[in-house]
Parts: structure tokens; sequence; C-alpha cells
């Protein structure tokens, strides 16, 4: 137990230290936009926090013309290259600056004609011996915007509220006048200015739309965004026989059951739903307040599925008793040699650790079908 409890704190720590690696002078910069880039060398993989040296970034950015998010164009400098352009400016406590031009466009040399989506970033040491990502392991980025974006800052989609729970409702768009708040197209306020900034209570349990329109009395843009609320967790028994993880009823039902004394809700969030945060998959809680659990119907049998529970709305772990992980960062280095069919990560739905559950599972042959224990 106390192996499980270990790994449930450290599973916590690493999941929600949710890291900003890098912040924009303006917070919402264009292409026209001399931006200062802070550097918080503490966040991401932090593989240079307290570092005493100079650090120097490797950038690019993701324009239109970018298959995707590894497509760098326009890179500054080679790999290695330690020119003035990409030195970073150290103002204390890990953290580090780079001046970005005039603008952002001027300062990559990129073409009228293509738009500039993102920045991409990876920090380094003078030989490139300490490198500094995001906490995924992968590139560091910073957004764009268009000048006519509207842009909805919070509330965080990923954290579930409960009834009742205020809900910060902010935006920003740079060229209105009038901002409107619609939650569920019921409008809630109109504002005279270019951000809002409202605190909602949340009243109904599922899936909430936010949606802003912000106006120059000539340009008109929408843009929407969701949270989510829980209902009253349902209090009923663990039915006879259930052990803690994921009980195999059949080969289409799975109850999965997870020891969380004092917690409120759970959800269980994964592939069986398309990783969707639903009503459907709040969990039971037994009278005791000991225990919550779900049944899962309708699976495909033989699948392999991916799981993770969320906890009060800000805790996400895997299941402590799955026998199969997951892990975002090093399953890439598993081979199919070593691995053969390893069922990929889900990225961009989970991060750290994700469990598996498998009905019907394939019965291992053993090789030595005599072996004494000792």
């Amino acid at each position: 137990m106390k192996n499980i409890i270990t790994f449930l704190l450290l599973t916590v720590a690493t999941t929600f230290s949710v890291a900003q690696v890098v912040t924009t002078s303006p917070e919402f910069p264009t292409d026209a936009s001399a931006v200062t880039l802070t550097f918080d060398a503490s966040k991401g993989n932090a593989a240079l926090h307290n570092f005493s040296g100079t650090i120097y970034a490797h950038t690019g950015v993701i324009t239109s013309a970018s298959t995707g998010l590894s497509d760098w164009k326009y890179v500054k400098t080679a790999w290695g290259t330690n020119s003035a352009e990409v030195t970073l400016t150290s103002i204390g406590n890990s953290k580090y600056t780079l001046e970005i031009g005039s603008s952002v466009r001027a300062y990559y040399g990129v073409p009228a004609n293509e738009e500039i989506q993102q920045l991409a970033f990876v920090f380094r040491n003078s030989d490139g011996s300490k490198i500094a990502r995001a906490e995924d392991g992968g590139d560091i980025y910073a957004q764009i915007y268009s000048e006519t974006a509207v842009i909805i800052t919070s509330p965080d989609a990923a954290h579930v509220y409960s009834i009742g729970e205020t809900v910060q409702i902010k935006a920003a768009a740079l060229f209105a006048n009038q901002m409107t708040l619609k939650v569920n197209d019921v409008e809630i306020t109109t504002v005279s200015a270019s951000s809002i900034d409202y605190s909602f209570v949340a009243d109904f349990a599922g899936e909430n739309t936010i949606t802003i329109t912000a106006t120059d009395g000539t340009t008109t843009k929408t843009e929407t965004s969701t949270f989510f609320a829980h209902k009253a967790t349902e209090i009923a028994a663990l039915p006879a026989g259930l052990k803690q993880g994921a009980n195999y009823i059949d080969d289409n039902t799975v109850t999965l059951v997870l020891y969380a004394p004092g917690k409120d809700f759970i959800f269980a969030k994964g592939s069986f739903g398309d990783w969707a945060t639903s009503l459907d998959y709040q969990m039971k809680k037994t009278a005791d307040g000991k225990y919550f659990w779900l049944t899962l119907e309708q699976l495909e049998k033989g699948k392999e599925y991916t799981y993770q529970y969320v906890i009060d709305g800000n805790i996400i772990v895997p299941d402590p008793y799955s026998d199969k992980y997951l892990d975002a960062n090093n399953d890439q280095h598993i081979s199919n040699t070593t691995y053969p069919d390893l069922i990929p990560f889900p990225t961009g739905k989970a991060t750290e650790y994700v469990s598996v559950f498998q009905t019907a599972q394939p019965q291992y042959q053993w090789q030595v079908t005599d072996f004494q224990k000792p």
C-alpha cells in the first residue's frame, strides 16, 4: 500500500505542475508586434533550472506552410550557433528574456503571404549538453494571434466544476469596442470594451457552452469554448466480489473501482468515451465514502482501452491497480521488436501516464511449463 500511495502522490505532482514555460509581452502578440519573451527555466523539463551559464534559443516559426508542429520554418540559426540574436538575458530566479525584434515577421524573415501561427523554441546551453523542452518532452510554443482574433483565456476546459461554483470567464479581442457573453445561448452581459471578465455561477450539470461575440461596429467575430459541471455523486453499494482496479465482468463489461476516501466526485475518462468528460462516466460512491466505482458496458471484446481518473475536478491519476501503463515521455523509445504492437499513447487527449484495460485478454503461453517456485 505504501508504494501505491507514493505512486499516486508522484503522479498528482507531475500531472498538475502546469508549466507556463514561456510567456509573452504583449500577452496576445500579432505578427506585427515587437515581443519580449520570458522563459522560466524552472518549468517544463527544468533542464536549465539554476544553470549559471549563458542560455540560447533555438527558434523558428510554425506558419500556414508548415505540415505540423514539428515543421519549423525560418529557423533563426543553425543548431549550436551562439549568436547575439538568440542569446537570452537573465532577469533572476531562473527566468530569462529574449527580445524578438521590431516585429515577429521581421525577426524571422517571414514573407507577407505566409501566416505566422506559433513561435517554436528549444532552449540550450552553449554546447547543447543541457536542453530545455516542454514538460512532455516536446518543443515549446507561443501563440501568435490574428489582429481580429477573439481569445478566450478562461475557464480551463479540462477543469470540472461543481454546481454553485464560480466560473471565471475571461476573453479579449484586440480590435473590438464591444463584447457580448452568452452561456448556453443565454445572454449574460455586454460590455463596451476589448476584454471581458465575468464571474459566472455554474447552474447546469454537464457540458456548458460559452459564446463570445466581439465587434468594432464593422467587423464581428465569434468564438466558443466549454466548461463542465458535475452532478451530485450517486451513493451506491459496491457490487459483491469486486476488487480495486479493473474488474472483468464479461467480454464486453468492465467495472472500475478506485479507493479514494474523502473525495467528493470522480470521473473516468478514456478511449471508451473518446476522452470526453461526460455525466455517463461520473463514478458512484459507496456510503462509507471510501470507494468509487463505474461499470462500462458494450465494450469491444479484446480491444485495449486507455483511461485515467479525474478526482474532484483537478487531480488526474492513472489506475494504481492497472497491470499496464502507457508513458507519454518514454513509450516512443520502445521498439516494435521489444514490445510488438504497443498501443499508442493518446497524445492530445492525456498527459503523463494512462492505464490500460482489455477484456478477453489472450492467455500468455508459458515457455517453461514445469517451473517450481522456490
